[in-house]
């Protein structure tokens, strides 16, 4: 679920951009600004929407890998208490109908404790009241989490007014999880992140050239000296193969293990620099350290975009020419004359830039 502020006539052309081939929907026949957006991958995940209202989506979700299916309510609290009551009263009629496990995320605009908000305006009974009465009549409960303890800062005033709440179904019969409260970056909103399911794969990996290593500097030296059987036969073809082979995996070990790790640190090293740089009396070669954090936190960021967008395209080939709902699903609504080319082409050259994710994730 993603709260946005994106035109309506651009939000299928970014959708396509950031996620091709995932289904999405939004709140736009209820408001007209269509607050929520809610996008899932139909490969992974089945969305049924069931009602969309100005303050939330409400629908059914199904997890094809492992048929586990519950009720999922994305929602957005206006900003006033007067507002805000036409939300609790429709989460009651919800409760009163249902009978599966009902997951409900994530920006209520509100609180349910003092404790819930530091700095800011004077706390309102009303605004808590409200909160807490429909956790006691529903009998909700909210998930464990873990990470930062409020969800949205103006870097004067902390509150924790995103939550994930569940009702006694999804207590009983869905496995325990912990929602992480993820670092904001750029957004004054942290990211609410639950996984679901977590599956080991064991399987060995076999070799895969990542586009990323031909801008090392070190890649054109590799080729060179691996590449020194002059015997042009198979068998020198494939001994040359077999040394940039090795030497590949090697400087991919050396240089690229671990490349979410690489991505995560600096993002860490960022948060807590500008945690430091909240006051004027922070020093002045801190901003020196900070552009070479950001610097850092792009080249591994595009590094792994890189691989999301390599991953894709192998995910293309296996689903996209097989006539399925995959194929129609990502090419809908991409109507350029080099994807019209695409549709009718018979040599299996399609691309995708869709994100090899398994996450439901709320921002």
């Amino acid at each position: 679920m993603v709260e946005q502020r994106v035109q309506d006539n651009k939000a299928k052309e970014i959708i396509n951009k950031c996620a091709p081939g995932w289904s999405w929907c939004s709140n736009r026949s209820s408001d007209g600004k269509g607050r929520i957006w809610i996008i899932w991958d139909p490969n992974k995940i089945q969305f049924t929407m069931l009602q969309n209202l100005t303050q939330y989506i409400h629908g059914k979700v199904h997890n094809i890998s492992s048929s586990r299916q519950f009720a999922f309510t994305a929602i957005y609290g206006l900003h006033t208490i007067a507002h805000r009551c036409a939300m609790w009263e429709a989460l009651r009629n919800l409760d009163s109908q249902m009978t599966n496990p009902w997951l409900i995320m994530v920006d209520f605009n509100a609180i349910m404790d003092i404790e819930d908000r530091v700095n800011g305006t004077t706390m309102q009974e009303n605004e808590i009241k409200e909160f807490r009465a429909l956790m006691e009549d529903c009998r909700l409960n909210e998930l464990t989490t873990v990470g930062r303890s409020y969800t949205w800062t103006n870097s004067h005033v902390y509150s924790r007014i995103d939550r994930a709440i569940v009702n006694a179904h999804w207590m009983m019969n869905m496995p325990p999880i912990q929602v992480n409260v993820m670092d904001p970056q750029f957004s004054d909103h942290s990211p609410l992140c639950i996984e679901l399911e977590i599956t080991m794969d064991t399987r060995g990996k076999p070799f895969k050239f990542f586009n990323y290593l031909a801008d090392h500097t070190y890649f054109e030296n590799i080729i060179r000296e691996r590449w020194d059987n002059k015997e042009r036969s198979m068998k020198g073809i494939w001994q040359n193969l077999r040394n940039v082979k090795a030497a590949l995996k090697s400087l991919n070990r050396k240089e690229f293990a671990s490349t979410t790790n690489k991505v995560q640190q600096p993002r860490e090293t960022l948060a807590s620099i500008q945690a430091q740089m909240r006051t004027t009396t922070a020093p002045a070669d801190m901003f020196d350290t900070e552009k070479i954090t950001k610097q850092q936190l792009e080249k591994w960021s595009k590094i792994e975009e890189n691989i999301y967008k390599q991953r894709s395209r192998v995910q293309w080939l296996k689903l996209g020419d097989s006539n399925t709902a995959f194929f129609f699903t990502s090419m809908k609504g991409r109507t350029t004359q080099n994807q019209i080319k695409l549709l009718t082409t018979d040599d299996g050259r399609f691309g995708s830039d869709r994100p090899d994710a398994c996450r439901w994730r709320c921002l």
